[in-house]
């Protein structure tokens, strides 16, 4: 799929938030063409199947990122778990993951649409995460004021970087 052809992958929303908000040397079209000329492929990804990205066999990788997707995908706790680990599997031992995940949202809307999320706690989410073999190393929360949120009935956001252990084994 060519990503810089589709109208559909319109990232320049992701460059103009991030400039806004940190001084960078360059423009963010220039940082949306450099993301675009990275890009090699983009595979369907399905966190239910033991290999996400099935039928595609890939070598491990160094990093991978979640933004609000598991949440959304996962109707309930043993599914999110999984989930996590079937997700681990595609990282290399080392490997950092990267999310940004929100606490406690049962709903979010996008236009005048709205659907379901799983509802969880920081803790349960620490501790998917070691039961999965990352070790968080960087976590921060940030709450959000009911007075501000039109979106979502969420508490929190949550930016956290993990490592994937070096030598840990998991029970699927």
């Amino acid at each position: 799929m060519d990503v810089g052809s589709s109208p559909l992958w319109d990232l320049r929303h992701l460059f103009q938030t991030d400039t806004e908000f940190v001084s960078f040397r360059e423009k963010w079209q220039e940082k949306e063409k450099k993301l675009r000329d990275s890009i090699k492929q983009v595979l369907k990804c399905d966190v239910h199947q033991n290999n996400p990205l099935h039928p595609v066999e890939l070598e491990p990788v160094d990093c991978l990122m979640t933004s609000l997707c598991l949440e959304a995908a996962c109707k309930d706790k043993a599914a999110y778990c999984t989930a996590v680990r079937n997700v681990t599997s595609l990282l290399k031992p080392g490997g950092m993951l990267i999310m940004i995940t929100v606490l406690n949202e049962t709903f979010y809307t996008v236009d005048k649409h709205k659907f379901s999320c799983l509802k969880f706690d920081q803790a349960f989410l620490e501790k998917t995460l070691k039961e999965a073999g990352y070790e968080i190393e960087q976590l921060e929360n940030f709450i959000i004021p009911k007075t501000i949120n039109t979106i979502s009935d969420c508490d929190a956001a949550i930016f956290l970087v993990a490592r994937k252990k070096e030598c840990f084994v998991l029970n699927q």
